[in-house]
This record gives C-alpha cells, sequence and structure tokens, in this order.
C-alpha cells in the first residue's frame, strides 16, 4: 500500500504533526509504502524543530504548496484556486492509494475526488460557531480522531463517521522510581499559550508550596510568546525563578520524563495530547485537567489524577494530593497502571491496526457516487469572489488575510445583509492593527455596510473618519451589530456579546483574523 501524508507547515512542529509522523513511521516501518509532504503556504521551509523531529524519525519531506487549518471558517480560497493543477499532477504521478493529512486539508481533498483516492483527515477541536452557516462538500469522508469527544463532535456536525486511533509511543518503559516527597519534580510539556493554562497552573503550583509542597515545576516549549512572557513575568514578581523553571524547546523529550516525577497538563481545549501518552509510558504520575478526551484514558485515582477544574486552586489541590500519594506509596501503583494503559492504548501495534483497518477499509469503498462537489464546481461558486480579489489584490494592505476571508465572506455576506436589511447599525469593534484591513475588506467585498462608528476601550477621538465610542455607548444602541477587527481580546468580545444574549451571525461577525 502506497500512503502520501501532508503535514502542517514546515515551520512549525506541533502534537497534531507529531501524531501524522508517528502514523507514517508506523506504516513504514510496517512495510508499507509513504510519501511525506509538508507545506510550504508561507514559504517558511522548515523550522529547526521540524527538522530535527524528521531526522529523528528517518523521514524525508517533499515539498508542496497546500493549505492546513483546524478553522473551517478559514479556507484559503486563492491557494485552492492557484495550486489545484500542480498539486494535482504531483498526487497523481505517485500512484497512491491513500492520502493522508494532519488536519483540514480542502485542497487535497478536492484532488483526492478527481483521483478516486480515499483521503483521510486526522480531526481535532473546533468552536460551535465554526458551523453556524452550511458550507459547501469539502469536508472529508474519513476521519480519523484521538478522542471519542472530539470524534462525535465533528460527526454531528458533518455526519461523517470517525475512527479513535490514540497516539503512539516509542516504548513503555517503567524501572521504578523513588520520588522525595520534599522535592517532586512537576513537568509541563508544549508550548506555553493560553488555551495550556500554563498560567494558571503556576499561579497553582504557588499555592500549593505555600501549603507545603516541595519541589520544581519546569516547562518545556516555546516560550516566546505574549502569554509566555506574563507567565514569566509573574514568576519573577513572586520570586519563583528557583522554582520555575522555562527551558523552551528540547530534542531530548525522552529524557525529560525519565528524570521527572509528574506531568500537568493544564489545557482548557484539547482533544488528546501527545504529552499524556507519553508520560503515561514512563510511569509519571500525570495530573490533568478533565478535558475532552483525557478522562476517556485517565481515570482520577487509578492511573492518574484529575483535577475538578481549571483554576489554580484546582491544581493547588490536586498537586497536594500528588504528594499524598507519594507519602503513602499509592503513587507507585499508579505508576504501574498508567505504564499498562500505555501498553494497552499506545502501543504501535494498537495504532497499526486501527489505521490499516481504516486504510483497507477505504481503499475497498467506490467514492465517485457520493463526492461530486468538484475543483469545477468551487471554482464556479467562488469565481466572483476570486476575480474581485485579483483585480484588487495590489491594493491590499494584508493578502493573507483577506484571501482567509474570501470563505468567510461567501458564507456570511448574506446574514450581514440580512441583518442590514432588518434595521441593523454596523459598527467596527476595535481600532487596532486590523481595524483598517477590515475597513478594506468592508469597502471592497461588502459596500452596502455603512459603518456608525468604531468601538475601543482604549482609544478616543477620530480612526480613518469614523468617530471612536467606548463599548458602553455601543451597548446602548438596541439595534447595533458589530464586524470584529481585533485579534487580541477577541475571546472576550465574543464572550461580551454571548452574555448579553447576543447571536453569532445576526449582531456580530468576524472578519478580522480568527482567535480561538
Amino acid at each position: 500500500m502506497r500512503i502520501i501524508y501532508f503535514l502542517d507547515y514546515g515551520k512549525y512542529y506541533g502534537g497534531a504533526v507529531n501524531t501524522l509522523i508517528q502514523q507514517a513511521c508506523i506504516m513504514r516501518d510496517a512495510g508499507h509504502s509513504v510519501v511525506v509532504f509538508f507545506s510550504d503556504y508561507h514559504g517558511d521551509g522548515l523550522g529547526q524543530q521540524t527538522k530535527e523531529k524528521l531526522d529523528e524519525y528517518r523521514i524525508i519531506p517533499n515539498r508542496m504548496t497546500y493549505q492546513v487549518t483546524n478553522n473551517p471558517e478559514d479556507i484559503d480560497v486563492m491557494c485552492i484556486d492557484e495550486n489545484y493543477e500542480m498539486d494535482y499532477e504531483i498526487i497523481k504521478g505517485l500512484n497512491a492509494d491513500i492520502l493522508h493529512s494532519v488536519q483540514l486539508n480542502p485542497l487535497v481533498e478536492l484532488i483526492s475526488r478527481e483521483l478516486n483516492l480515499p483521503h483521510i483527515m486526522n480531526i481535532y477541536p473546533f468552536l460551535d460557531d465554526f458551523f453556524k452557516v452550511h458550507y459547501s462538500d469539502i469536508f472529508p469522508k474519513y476521519m480519523t480522531c484521538d478522542s471519542n469527544y472530539w470524534g462525535d463532535k465533528w460527526k454531528q456536525k458533518i455526519n461523517v463517521d470517525f475512527v479513535c486511533i490514540r497516539t503512539a509511543v516509542k516504548h513503555c518503559e517503567y524501572a521504578g522510581r523513588r520520588i522525595n516527597p520534599n522535592n517532586i519534580r512537576c513537568i509541563m510539556v508544549g508550548d506555553i499559550y493560553k488555551g495550556k493554562n500554563q498560567l494558571n497552573v503556576i499561579k497553582g503550583f504557588r499555592e500549593a508550596v505555600d501549603s507545603g509542597f516541595g519541589g520544581i515545576l519546569e516547562l518545556y516549549g516555546n516560550n516566546l510568546s505574549d502569554y509566555a512572557k506574563e507567565c514569566k513575568t509573574y514568576v519573577i514578581d513572586n520570586d519563583m525563578e528557583s522554582r520555575v523553571i522555562f527551558h523552551g524547546f528540547v530534542s531530548d523529550i525522552d529524557n525529560v520524563y525519565k528524570n521527572s516525577d509528574v506531568l500537568i497538563c493544564g489545557s482548557i481545549r484539547e482533544s488528546y495530547p501527545n504529552v499524556i501518552s507519553e508520560a503515561l509510558s514512563h510511569g509519571l504520575l500525570v495530573v490533568s485537567t478533565p478535558v475532552a478526551g483525557i478522562p476517556e484514558v485517565v481515570v482520577d485515582g487509578k492511573n492518574g489524577l484529575l483535577t475538578d477544574g481549571y483554576e489554580k486552586e484546582d491544581f493547588a489541590k490536586a498537586l497536594i494530593k500528588a504528594k499524598e500519594y507519594v507519602i503513602n506509596g499509592k503513587v507507585g501503583k499508579i505508576a504501574l497502571e498508567a505504564v499498562e494503559t500505555a501498553k494497552v492504548i499506545h502501543s504501535k501495534e494498537k495504532v497499526y491496526e486501527g489505521l490499516f483497518a481504516l486504510y483497507n477499509k477505504a481503499t475497498k469503498e467506490s467514492l465517485c457516487c457520493d463526492r461530486r462537489y468538484l475543483i469545477t464546481d468551487f471554482r464556479k461558486e467562488f469565481f466572483e469572489l476570486i476575480n474581485c480579489y485579483k483585480k484588487k489584490e495590489t491594493t491590499f494592505s494584508d493578502k493573507e488575510l483577506i484571501r482567509l476571508k474570501l470563505w468567510y465572506l461567501r458564507y456570511w455576506k448574506k446574514a450581514i445583509l440580512d441583518s442590514l436589511g432588518k434595521g441593523k447599525h454596523f459598527y467596527l469593534w476595535g481600532a487596532g492593527n486590523n481595524a483598517k484591513k477590515v475597513l478594506e475588506i468592508i469597502s471592497v467585498f461588502l459596500p452596502e455596510v455603512r459603518l456608525k462608528a468604531v468601538i475601543d476601550s482604549n482609544k478616543k477621538g477620530m480612526f480613518e473618519n469614523y468617530q471612536i465610542i467606548s463599548p458602553e455607548e455601543y451597548w446602548r444602541d438596541v439595534e447595533g451589530a458589530a464586524i470584529l477587527s481585533l485579534y487580541n481580546g477577541q475571546a472576550d468580545v465574543v464572550d461580551l456579546f454571548k452574555g448579553r444574549g447576543k447571536q453569532y451571525g445576526t449582531d456580530y461577525f468576524i472578519l478580522g483574523p480568527r482567535e480561538w
């Protein structure tokens, strides 16, 4: 069997990419022919982390241009239109049996239909807002997911069955470890950003220390984001530098696991993270939030610890309990259960079994009868938007943002105009970096919309000939509707709308970059 794998962008290396690379290696090592592509969509080539991992797995990657996204609002229409024929010829020439993508990959999906090849997508979390409209058929017929939780949610949205295939581990080993209850080494592994919730973990760790927890907390992963800076500032301001240490990305993570006692996963949005399976396989005590698919594997008090919630108090409470388990000896039994869990669920043999069964099923099924939406249909549907973009392309200050909003405009323009027709007064929320770009989108693609004002919490005066008003002034307009341009803080503004009973697609729309 020949399988082509389509990774994410070469510059970035995350859990989703790692999962697909593991799957490619498992199939290759079982004797199948494997070809791996990464996307040069951003023209960045391969990042250092990606290079190191590909070398470790003995993979020589190929380059192709396609877009990957986990957000069905952000489909790059122009990328599909511009690269279809070239990518089609490359894929056709490889005589593949299966195509397998890291996340949503509509360009490869459309090519698979013309070639009558099964295309599998690994799918991950989404926001319910993403499916407030009915999209054209660019979604896969075959999906894998590393949790039943999110697999079921995708099935509800696009009516496609999925196969739950957990992340794989290299090996399961636990020689037993003595843990000093006064010096417990805790780790967090993964890029530092809000979804991983490291700041609340750090605050909880501090509370646990104040309550008698002894040990250190070490964080491994990219720590250059603004959120990471916020975490570091908190550590410095609270004199915790000797107890909370930021290491950045390390390639030899196995060695970190071998020399650690507790893995903390503080995520508020996950499917099922690689770090959980890796920690279980090394017999670490996993302390995790009960998010998404994690409770499907981690059973509180049996093979790990689940927090009651996602706040600092929840992490402090769990860490104190972890210390109790160390003192009373229960941690040893949990470690043995953790390794056994990894053997049963996360072994390469188990992953191969699931993949091969899915691939075998997919190659035996006919795809033509129910995959009618092809590249010709796509180009017909988006003809006007594509032409409009091409005519104005040289005038846009941020082509990338606008390319990502053409798909959005195709499905949301009618809703915007419907709101306008019902007497809604439109405002632009945010007078920051993205506001001018969103004004360009409105001017070119939504000329019917006449904005009343710009809303901003911190600025006053005028912005691009529009009066700046405060959010409080905006809420006084009962017929107000907003187009959001801001990125930072966007989720907080969305929460404001929802808290006031406002509806996405009626009372507010998002033309700035999507924060989620």
